[in-house]
């Protein structure tokens, strides 16, 4: 069965879904509470010599950023050490780091895959969540509700949404900040 979305490229959705709300969402970040990997982030990217280097960083500030949107932990999303979370992104040195093998998906503590970079780490964490069919973890439910539906556009069943009242009020705010 075939999603059904204007691509069949997770990684060509998420760009598009983040080149429409990266600069909403880094610019309501400034106002909020962020763990340390996330400032470390934000500092980083006036080090960037590219406007491409530039949207990588608040690319990334973005997914990581997003879940204190809907009162949930980006510690939850991704994790500095190999933990056995249900589901978890890992990360062996920095977010912004480009190495070989430098981050990894888990489900249930088994390795699903190891890539070089987040972006790609972040893409192949929903297609395996797509690909196997698993829950969203609890504690990030809104957060991969709003990937799915509003980043993405990937519709559940006939193409209804019902999105939870926090996920709306989210999404207004971000077009207001876009207009």
């Amino acid at each position: 069965m075939k999603p059904k979305t204007t691509s069949g490229n997770i990684e060509e959705l998420v760009s598009s879904g983040l080149e429409k709300y990266r600069k909403a969402v880094v610019s309501q970040l400034n106002g909020k509470k962020k763990p340390a990997f996330i400032v470390e982030m934000e500092n980083t990217k006036s080090s960037c010599r590219t406007e491409n280097q530039r949207n990588y960083v608040d690319d990334c500030i973005t997914l990581v950023g997003l879940p204190l949107f809907f009162k949930e932990k980006p510690e939850k999303l991704v994790s500095f050490t190999e933990e056995n979370n249900a589901i978890q992104i890992y990360v062996k040195d920095k977010i912004l780091a480009m190495n070989e093998e430098a981050f990894g998906f888990k489900v249930d503590g088994c390795t699903i895959f190891e890539c070089d970079n987040f972006f790609q780490a972040f893409c192949g964490c929903i297609a395996s969540i797509y690909a196997f069919n698993l829950a969203y973890p609890k504690e990030l439910t809104k957060y991969f509700t709003f990937v799915q539906n509003i980043l993405i556009g990937l519709k559940d069943g006939e193409g209804k949404i019902n999105l939870d009242k926090r996920i709306l009020n989210v999404v207004a705010a971000l077009n207001i900040q876009i207009k």
